[in-house]
This record gives C-alpha cells, structure tokens and sequence, in this order.
C-alpha cells in the first residue's frame, strides 16, 4: 500500500478520506505486519514462521466504515456546537517531513481539495527555511502592493492581492501561493493538483492550476462576508484521530 501511494499519488484523491476514517485499523494492520516480520529475528521464536494477517469480510470493512463515519460526524457536531467559529475552515493534514520539505493534504469544509508543501521543521526558526507551528490561523487578503503581488498581477489577470496567514507567532507575511518545492515556500504554503514523493526531493505538481481554483474560492467567500480561518495539523494527528474514534464512540 506505501509504495501504491509513492508511484501513484492521484490515488489520495479518491480514498483518502476513507483512510483518515479507517486509521485506526490500518494502523492495527501494520502494526501486526511489523510484529510478525521481526519475530524470527527474536531469540525466543526464530523458529517460528511468519503468520497471514486475518482475513476481513467485505461486509465487515463496510459495517466499520460505517460506524467511523457516524463517529467523525458526532465529534464535528460537538466540536461545532462548542465553537463560536461560524465561517468557511480550511484544513491542512501535515503527513510527511524528510528534514527538508513537508508535504500534507488540504481539505475544504471536509472535502479534499490540493496537496500542499512547506518547509520542514526546526526546533529552532531558521528564515525562510522553516514551516509555521501546527493551530488555527485566520486567512484574510493582504492588501498592499509589493514587488511580489505586482508580479502575480502581471501574470495572472484574476489576481487582486495575496491571501495571507495571520497572527502567527514570530511569523509575518506567510502567504498560501504558487510552488513546486522548498525553494519556493520561505515559510509558506503551496498547493497543487499533484505530488511527487517518490524522488530524492519531493516536489508538487500542476501547482497553478490549484492556486487559481483556490484563489476563486477563497476570494468569492470573503467577498461575501464570510470568514476564513486554516487549521494546521502535524504528522501525529493520525495518533490524535484515533484517541478521539474511541472517545467519541461513548458519546
């Protein structure tokens, strides 16, 4: 399955949210893999053979998809209900940091929209090298003309001004904007309609493309009044999701 989603990364568009619904068992899975691979190496059992994992039913896969489903919408129901957030919310699931780029997915009002690239981590910020914190962001558009809004101007005639992330700690002027790698982000945010995660330097692909369709979007919200805010999420949020499943199936 890892190595599907490294050669053929479109797949994440149709199936992605039912991986981030079914995580928890998928984690389960790998889990029993790597147990059973590492047991002949053990002193104890080198002897013993490696086991198949058990069997699910189609029926059964379909039965838990379905339970997760009606937990995830228990848990948005509540967390909206306790939010006094009323606007549009675009997430950002990091899944993935080499030491030198993180690639993550990008849903809008819960759907999958554009996979995204920043820079990687650092403990401690290096300018222009280093991606903002995980948390909840507004998103407004910067309306000032600099050399960089006159340059998209220029090539791109529905662009007015750049969609900023505000109010973000020892961070000014992020932007959500056009790139194909790290040397492209500075601390920002890019989006695209494909990634490449299986070279030695990951890269996303047709990355205008994704801009403009999220430009529109974006744009036509706020024109209407409507407030915009991104949640950033780190590569540990598979462990989170999978604390709230068994949480919220009490509820």
């Amino acid at each position: 399955m890892v190595l599907l989603f490294i050669t053929n990364p479109s797949v994440l568009d149709d199936i992605w949210l039912w991986l981030i619904g079914f995580a928890g068992f998928i984690i389960a899975f790998f889990e029993n893999i790597f147990r059973n691979i590492t047991k002949p190496f053990s002193k104890k059992d080198k002897e013993t053979q490696l086991t198949e994992p058990p069997e699910v039913s189609k029926s059964d896969l379909e039965n838990k998809v379905e339970n997760l489903i009606q937990v995830i919408e228990k848990k948005e129901k509540l967390e909206a209900s306790n939010s006094s957030f009323n606007g549009t919310t675009i997430n950002v699931l990091r899944y993935f940091d080499d030491g030198e780029t993180t690639l993550g997915l990008m849903f809008i009002k819960n759907e999958f929209f554009a996979y995204t690239l920043e820079d990687t981590h650092q403990e401690v910020k290096i300018p222009s090298e280093t991606r903002i914190p995980a948390g909840n962001y507004s998103v407004e558009f910067r309306k000032e003309d600099t050399e960089l809004t006159q340059k998209y101007r220029t090539r791109y005639n529905w662009f007015n001004y750049h969609l900023e992330i505000k109010n973000i700690p020892d961070f000014q002027r992020v932007y959500i904007h056009i790139g194909n790698n790290r040397h492209d982000t500075g601390g920002c945010i890019l989006i695209a309609d494909g990634v490449n995660a299986s070279s030695m330097e990951k890269t996303i692909q047709y990355s205008t493309r994704a801009f403009e369709r999220f430009y529109k979007r974006i744009e036509a919200l706020i024109e209407g009044g409507e407030k915009i805010r991104i949640c950033i999420s780190n590569e540990d949020w598979v462990k989170f999701l999978k604390n709230d499943i068994t949480r919220y199936e009490t509820i």
